[in-house]
């Protein structure tokens, strides 16, 4: 198994908008998936796993199906007729008011990716963007509907010019790793670390890249931890020059 392709529940849990136990919850009681294992017994997913469970959210709290019915629908087991939302009631919407309050051009996938926090952007073999989270946008400062077909490399550049960020970006997708930027206002840059996950859609290679910034609580922390670090080398040099200076 090639964990490079593949996300945690955690990972999962934050693009699709539900809990970790939820997902677990829904495998084990309706065995909507099966996902693969490393050799510790920790839960990888793919892409087309993370799909099938935007499916089933998006039929639950869209179309007010029961789970069990819109797991089989996601499987494709049964027909769901468009028109029907599954609530009964003079006050309950109809389906094209759901959609025309979704967007008419918003996925699902969309919709869960925009609350949250951490950037996500899509990329072609190219390393061209295809889809991005609001939170993306923000960061490379350029309108969603503006972001597709953009080299990812080039916009970050525009805020790194010192940067090489053609090659670690490159360099990161090949491997599956990360890199850090420096990103932020003259004098009060935040250090944005950036995970690259190539995977495969429809036979076409992808590199999923998600970036987040240390959080507030975070910076003392870190802080203290590299203050600490500090002192231990230099205690560890003052200790050699003592005893240099005992031998001598």
């Amino acid at each position: 198994m090639n964990d490079e392709t593949l996300f945690t529940i955690g990972e999962v849990a934050a693009m699709v908008g539900v809990t970790a136990h939820t997902i677990r919850a829904w495998e084990r009681r309706h065995n909507l998936l099966q996902p693969l294992r490393t050799q510790s017994q920790q839960r990888r997913y793919t892409a087309d796993d993370i799909m099938m469970l935007l499916q089933v959210k998006q039929a639950v709290t869209m179309h007010g199906l029961s789970l069990r019915v819109a797991i089989r629908s996601a499987r494709g087991e049964l027909t769901v007729p468009a028109t029907g939302t599954g609530r009964s009631g003079p006050g309950a919407p109809t389906h094209d008011e759901l959609v025309s309050r979704a967007g008419p051009s918003r996925s699902v996938w969309h919709t869960a990716a925009d609350l949250m926090s951490r950037v996500i952007v899509l990329l072609d073999g190219d390393g061209r963007i295809t889809d991005a989270n609001r939170a993306a946008a923000g960061l490379l400062r350029t309108a969603g509907d503006r972001l597709a077909n953009r080299p990812l490399a080039d916009l970050l550049a525009l805020a790194v010019p010192h940067a090489d960020v053609h090659r670690l970006l490159r360099e990161a997708t090949a491997r599956g790793g990360d890199f850090c930027l420096d990103l932020g206002g003259p004098g009060h840059p935040r250090r944005w670390r950036f995970e690259c996950r190539p995977f495969r859609h429809e036979g076409a290679p992808m590199v999923a890249v998600l970036a987040r910034a240390p959080a507030a609580s975070d910076r003392p922390r870190a802080a203290a931890a590299e203050a600490a670090l500090r002192l231990r080398q230099a205690n560890r040099r003052a200790s050699t020059t003592v005893i240099r200076a005992s031998q001598a």
